[in-house]
């Protein structure tokens, strides 16, 4: 499982939307191109069960 398995896993949405929309875009994107993505994510992570082990 990648690190933002981990990070949302962890309870860390925030942490682990950052890291989806920086591996996605790289570094040189800047916050407006990162908006939309980063909006996407949230609502997938909030939306995605956790699985209970």
């Amino acid at each position: 499982m990648g690190a933002s398995g981990t990070t949302s896993e962890a309870g860390d949405l925030a942490g682990a939307v950052e890291l989806n929309v920086k591996t996605w875009l790289g570094p040189e994107a800047g916050d407006e191109v990162r908006e939309w993505p980063r909006r996407m994510q949230r609502h997938t992570f909030e939306m995605q069960p956790l699985p209970r082990w």
